[in-house]
């Protein structure tokens, strides 16, 4: 018995590729890395966002203070 073959799991030992062993771990593997795609997709959408609400405030914040400085330069 070589070392390998002590270490290796069921589905790497029997070598077969076609085994439903390795298809499992085939749709395991693909389903972590959506999961992980859609949870770091979120997070950066979340962050997108925050930042558009950000810029929004702001200009609004811009406008409004304009207008006053616009009312109160008529009124002088």
């Amino acid at each position: 018995m070589t070392a390998a073959s002590i270490l290796a799991c069921a589905a790497c030992f029997s070598g077969d590729v076609q085994s439903p062993l390795v298809d499992g771990a085939r749709s395991g593997a693909w389903i972590l890395i959506t999961i992980t795609l859609g949870v770091q997709g979120a997070f950066a959408a979340f962050f997108i966002q925050l930042w558009r609400r950000a810029r929004r405030a702001r200009n609004e914040e811009i406008e409004t203070e304009w207008s006053h400085l616009q009312r109160s330069s008529e009124h002088s």
